[in-house]
């Protein structure tokens, strides 16, 4: 019979040999058990205060600060012309350095009139002055043998009347007859008669001498003119400036009137500024003004600077216009303004859009944020490391730095109280917005140098303090 145990003694050692293989899986897996949990990495423990945000803060205060009111207005110069023609005639040259943006001085020639027909004008009324000269010369001479012949009248008439009143003494004696009183008497009244119309001529002479003269007054007149108009046909600049505009060429007939050429001087420039109405009440004369261009590009060209003009309001118009709810006030912008990449001592051109700025002379403590911390009506200020919000009404804006507060803006706004307390953590930029209630690292800004200042003087102010500070009269 064949043998059967090789069979069973195969199916053990086919058993043991999966055995030991799965035996042998489990302790390598195990060592590799091992071997990961010996060099896993230790889990380092993270402090939560680590995970709060850190938001740059300052702490309120109220500043002493000046109402702002912002308007518009156009630089305009103060002196200007527009140079007419004051006679008619026609242009004769005009000079080669007259051009459009050429300077021009006081009393320079711009453009030269004929002057020929005023020349003739005064040649004719000088030959008629000669002619009126030359009658009352002969009246003159009239005059005074008129003044003789008067003298011999009166001898005359004298000697009529003695010869009249000796006939009536002979008529009286009889020695005469009435024919020969009334010849004597006849010739007495001849010889008045003819005293009479020499008398008459002789007085004449002063009415005619006085309308002589009133001719040679008015021809006078007429030579004063026509050299006047000679003088004016050289038509010069009245004031000193640039030329702004030549409008005539040579060869043109002007009429009296008739614009030639226009002269701005840049030496006085005044802004009319348009002012809200609310703003009459506290802008007044000698208020300080800051002007600058609307566009910084125009500012003499400079895309890299702005100038700004300091000056005052000079004066204030009393009318305000019902249509716009605006009021003119008016500033004069000084030589020198305070420039940035620009040159200084420049004016605005005439022309030009200016943005300005009116502060009020009165000063009052307000509370102020920039205007990057108001977010949608509200500011955020830190409590007990946690933000909460709060309602702000904004009364006014402010342009300039503040420099107690630590920060680089130069827009802010200005706070009505009952809002904000002394020493609170305002949050200086709302750009990023964090929930209520979230907790956060407060950096304090830094006064001196507008650096942020972490640690204890981040922490928020208690109500203690509070209260004393209000005690000690520090809030407003």
């Amino acid at each position: 019979m064949p043998d059967s145990s090789p069979a069973p003694t195969r199916r053990i050692l086919a058993i043991a040999t999966r055995v030991g293989v799965a035996v042998l899986m489990l302790v390598v897996a195990g060592l590799i058990y091992f071997a990961l949990y010996s060099t896993k990495p230790e889990v380092e423990v993270i402090d939560p205060e680590a995970n709060r945000p850190s938001i740059v803060v300052f702490r309120a205060e109220a500043v002493p600060v000046q109402r702002q009111w912002r308007g518009y207005g156009t630089a305009d110069a103060l002196d200007s012309a527009d140079v007419p023609a004051r006679v008619t005639a026609t242009v004769d040259f005009i000079p080669n350095d007259i051009r459009a943006g050429s300077p021009v001085a006081h009393g320079q020639l711009l453009v030269q009139l004929d002057a020929s027909d005023f020349t003739r004008q005064l040649d004719i009324a000088t030959q008629r002055i000669a002619e009126i000269e030359a009658a009352i010369a002969q009246l003159d001479v009239e005059d005074g043998l008129m003044q003789e012949r008067l003298a011999l009248e009166d001898s005359n008439v004298a000697i009529a009347q003695t010869e009249y009143d000796r006939q009536l003494r002979f008529q009286q004696r009889d020695v005469a007859t009435q024919q020969d009183v009334d010849a004597a008497q006849r010739n007495l009244i001849n010889a008045k008669r003819s005293r009479l119309q020499l008398q008459e001529a002789s007085e004449l002479i002063s009415p005619r001498r006085r309308s002589l003269q009133a001719q040679k007054a008015s021809q006078q007149s007429q030579v004063n003119l026509a050299e006047l108009n000679q003088q004016r046909a050289s038509i010069t600049s009245p004031i000193a400036g640039v030329l702004q505009s030549i409008d005539v060429e040579v060869g043109e007939n002007l009429q009296a009137g008739q614009s030639v050429a226009r002269v701005v001087s840049l030496d006085h420039i005044e802004v009319p500024i348009q002012l809200p109405a609310a703003a009459r009440r506290s802008v007044a004369v000698g208020d300080a003004v800051e002007l600058r261009p609307t566009n910084p590009q125009s500012s003499n060209g400079n895309p890299h600077g702005t100038t700004v003009w300091t000056t005052t309001v000079n004066r204030v118009a009393p009318e305000q216009n019902a249509a716009t709810r605006t009021f003119t006030v008016f500033a004069e912008p000084a030589v020198g303004g305070t420039s940035t990449g620009t040159v200084a001592g420049s004016l605005p051109n005439p022309g030009m859009f200016l943005e300005a700025t009116v502060s009020a002379a009165r000063v009052e403590p307000r509370f102020v944020v920039p205007r990057s911390a108001v977010r949608a009506g509200r500011v955020q200020v830190v409590e007990d490391g946690k933000l909460v919000s709060r309602a702000v009404d904004v009364d006014f804006n402010l342009s300039g730095h503040q420099p107690v507060f630590g920060l680089r803006d130069d827009q802010w706004a200005v706070i009505n109280d009952g809002v904000l307390r002394e020493g609170d953590l305002v949050v200086a930029n709302a750009s990023i917005n964090y929930a209520d209630g979230t907790e956060v690292v407060a950096q304090l800004s830094n006064p001196d140098d507008g650096s942020v200042t972490p640690g204890p003087q981040a922490a928020p102010v208690s109500q203690e303090e509070d209260s004393e500070n209000v005690d000690d009269g520090e809030s407003p």
